[in-house]
């Protein structure tokens, strides 16, 4: 059985622009350890990441990609985790990062970096 590893660095930025309407969550994350073929699952919660948040997840086919954007979100705190998928199974989720977006209308980008 293949063990999938998963290890998140978030940092996060904010950046209002007066003409737009919504909020969105960008994360976007390399990932140097799993093999070509990984996908990966988005999870959040709608709460900030103390304590133990329940988490939803966003995708409903995997990702092949090494970024997902989350565009149901109004201002407040949410709380963000992933997984791998791989041969073996999903990986436990990563460490979380959580991320206030506030009004006006704003996006937000954190970067994950997977080890």
């Amino acid at each position: 059985m293949q063990v999938i590893r998963l290890a998140l660095l978030l940092l996060f930025s904010a950046t209002v622009a007066a003409a737009q309407t919504s909020h969105s969550v960008k994360i976007t994350w390399t990932d140097t350890v799993n093999p070509a073929g990984t996908t990966y699952n988005v999870y959040k919660a709608n709460t900030n990441c103390t304590g133990t948040p329940t988490f939803v997840k966003l995708n409903t086919a995997p990702i092949t990609t090494q970024s997902y954007t989350d565009t149901n979100v109004a201002a407040g705190t949410y709380c963000y985790s992933a997984t791998a998928v791989g041969p073996g199974g999903e990986s436990a989720q990563s460490n979380t990062g959580s991320a206030n977006v506030l009004a006006p209308p704003s996006v937000i980008t954190i970067t994950v970096t997977v080890q």
